[in-house]
């Protein structure tokens, strides 16, 4: 049952590894030499001064722990935690996050306080029964972070926020990994600018979709599009998170149907190693539409075909958006179809199936929040 109330929240969950600061690597280098990269990155750290919570005007402040990791070490299975202690919600404009390497990715949530009770700070997943989806659907979709990035900015326009209820706590599942032959001592550390009520002019919800039907041929250049229906025809597109791994050089987002058919609303070019997410300022709006072409590009230099999977030898093909929709959704691939080779490159196509919220509450499989 825990895996159908996160159906619509799976696409999000599926978001695994994306970037880190600094000049991303050639097109089509092995995912070795780009993992060995980003340790030799990981191995400078740059210290960051630990410190209490502290509010002021506008912005939450906060550092974690430090976490020491091994040489060599991959873990995660380590969670983080931080009670906001809040008596009314928080209505967030930009998340900032730093760390000092061997943060492979990490995704965090915000739930209520009362959900995985347990001291602050870091402990085991699964000593508390922590579970993304469970975190997700008690509250919602907090931050995520690029592939290796030390520094990253999750903002939004003027005037736009998403609302995190009264006494919650922000979770964090991290993906730790160190491919450095030194010890790497990190501290993750967030300042969160918030508006007060009456300046949020506009309330978000996130929006997330994945591409797990990936065959990225050797060789050759792969593009993997997938038509992904939105949960209303008219809204805007606030923020985008784009996610792939090594050999992916790019992601596109096309408008199908309505007035503006056609139209790309959105294209990167960001490797790993880059802090990937982009605020669109101002706010790009949609009318009429009936699908997002989500579209990601991959250059595979090797001689092995490389499919969907949460490893650095993997490749995946996720987006998140924050966007103005009265509703949440999630969709992943449901079915390939079509497959096109020309001029030595391979473009496939395949159909979402998109989950809306408020169908899952309205059918019982999600509590209304």
């Amino acid at each position: 049952m825990r895996c159908r109330f996160g159906l619509w929240m799976l696409p999000w969950l599926m978001l695994a590894c994306g970037d880190d600061a600094g000049d991303g690597p050639e097109a089509g280098t092995p995912a070795d030499a780009v993992l060995s990269d980003a340790g030799e990155r990981d191995a400078a750290t740059m210290p960051i001064d630990a410190g209490r919570l502290t509010l002021l005007p506008g912005q939450l402040v906060h550092s974690f722990p430090s976490l020491t990791v091994a040489p060599g070490e991959e873990d995660n299975t380590v969670c983080l935690s931080w009670t906001l202690d809040n008596d009314e919600t928080i209505w967030v404009r930009e998340v900032a996050f730093e760390n000092d390497g061997a943060f492979h990715h990490s995704n965090w949530t915000f739930a209520s306080d009362s959900m995985f009770p347990g001291p602050d700070g870091a402990w085991p997943c699964a000593e508390r029964g922590y579970g993304l989806i469970d975190a997700a659907i008690g509250g919602g979709v907090f931050f995520a972070q690029s592939t290796q990035a030390r520094e990253e900015a999750q903002r939004f326009a003027d005037g736009a926020a998403f609302g995190i209820p009264p006494r919650s706590r922000i979770i964090g599942q991290l993906h730790l990994l160190n491919v450095t032959e030194d010890e790497i001592v990190t501290t993750p550390r967030f300042d969160v600018r918030t508006l007060a009520e009456d300046e949020v002019e506009t309330r978000l919800n996130p929006m997330a979709f994945t591409n797990l039907l990936l065959d990225v041929v050797p060789g050759a250049t792969t593009v993997a599009s997938m038509d992904c229906a939105p949960p209303q025809p008219d809204f805007a597109l606030h923020y985008v998170l784009p996610h792939y791994h090594a050999l992916g050089v790019g992601m596109t987002i096309e408008v199908v149907g309505g007035p503006e058919d056609g139209r790309e609303v959105f294209r990167t070019d960001v490797r790993y190693g880059e802090a990937a997410g982009e605020v669109l300022e101002p706010p790009i709006s949609l009318q009429g539409v009936t699908s997002l072409r989500i579209s990601c590009r991959y250059e595979n230099a090797g001689d092995q075909a490389v499919s969907y999977g949460p490893t650095g030898a993997d490749e995946m093909c996720v987006v998140l958006l924050f966007t103005d929709s009265a509703d949440r959704a999630g969709g992943f691939s449901l079915a390939q179809t079509g497959v096109e080779e020309a001029d030595g490159e391979r473009r496939t196509t395949g159909q979402c199936l998109v989950i809306r919220q408020s169908d899952a509450v309205e059918s019982g499989l999600v509590p209304a929040l």
